[in-house]
């Protein structure tokens, strides 16, 4: 009697826990160590992606770009056969969007000083690949309004 108990109490704690997690859909944003973050290089808005290869360790690479906040950028890494995990970051590795293989995104506003921002991913099973990476600003940003000004 007494293991029937307990297996409706963990059948029912398990039911508790998984409708949770479908009811919250909301996702705590993280900050990534910076010893779990490689860092690659930077990325020049709108030139032809940045291929690399991808191994395991450390469980994520990253490129740095600059913008304006209230610009908006759309950020895409792709692969032959694989998928990313993808997530744009502020300065101190803070996320503000994730996704797999591309963001659309407007930058949260600051100030009036250009900001740097990083692409860290990952390939989504770990494994080995080659991806490319590419940043674009999008027309109606920030950037794009000033050049018009001038």
């Amino acid at each position: 009697m007494f293991s029937k108990t307990l297996i409706m109490s963990c059948i029912a704690a398990t039911a508790l826990i998984a409708q949770e997690k479908v009811t919250n859909n909301a996702r705590v944003p993280l900050t990534y160590a910076a010893k779990e973050v490689r860092v690659l290089g930077d990325l020049d808005d709108g030139l032809p992606g940045t291929s690399f290869s991808y191994t395991k360790k450390p469980t994520y690479r990253a490129f740095v770009f600059s913008a304006f906040g209230g610009e908006k950028v759309d950020i895409t890494v792709s692969s032959t056969g694989r998928r990313p995990f993808i997530a744009l970051t502020d300065s101190t590795l803070q996320e503000l969007a994730v996704g797999t293989n591309h963001i659309s995104f407007a930058l949260p506003n600051h100030g009036p000083y250009i900001e740097v921002w990083y692409v860290v991913f990952r390939d989504l099973e770990n494994k080995a690949a080659r991806y490319t990476v590419q940043v674009k600003k999008l027309p109606g940003s920030l950037q794009q309004a000033a050049r018009t000004a001038d």
